[in-house]
């Protein structure tokens, strides 16, 4: 199966799992191809959140902004891996598209998703305090960097 797994696998699961095998040892165009043929598949809900976060992992990687910024505002909301894609919508904004403006949205979006998951008991005060903490820091550095040129305008 790992030698021609692009031709032998028909089961969602085993190009699943032969993918993680291949982006463990760096194959990691390979890896991508198998990663989309098994969310094409039929795959369990954890199994494919898992396989779609992996593959925009490997996107972002390999340049393809594209696809990776799909795969994570389709991940938006209140789980471990919603987070993780506003963090790195916020990140691919701030750093990538150089718009401080729209990843100050998305910190905000994420923050206001924060405070209605502890206000109805969906998420631990632990994890709320640590993912918090994430985004308030990056908010600040967001403020500053939009901050910046505003100061340089009003000094001219």
């Amino acid at each position: 199966m790992l030698s021609d797994a692009e031709n032998q696998g028909q089961d969602g699961l085993e190009l699943f799992g032969v993918s993680r095998i291949c982006e463990k040892r760096g194959e990691d165009i390979r890896a991508r191809t198998l990663y989309e043929k098994s969310i094409a598949s039929f795959l369990p809900t954890e199994t494919d959140r898992v396989a779609r976060r992996s593959l925009a992992r490997l996107a972002k990687r390999q340049g393809d902004f594209d696809l990776a910024c799909q795969l994570w505002k389709d991940a938006l909301g209140n789980s471990r891996h919603g987070y993780e894609a506003y963090e790195q919508l916020a990140i691919y904004y701030e750093r990538t598209a150089h718009d401080p403006e729209r990843a100050q949205q998305i910190v905000h979006q994420a923050l206001n998703e924060l405070r209605r998951a502890i206000q109805i008991g969906e998420i631990a005060p632990g994890p709320y305090r640590e993912i918090r903490a994430r985004f308030d820091r990056r908010l600040g550095r967001l403020e500053r960097k939009t901050f910046k040129p505003l100061l340089k305008t009003l000094t001219l």
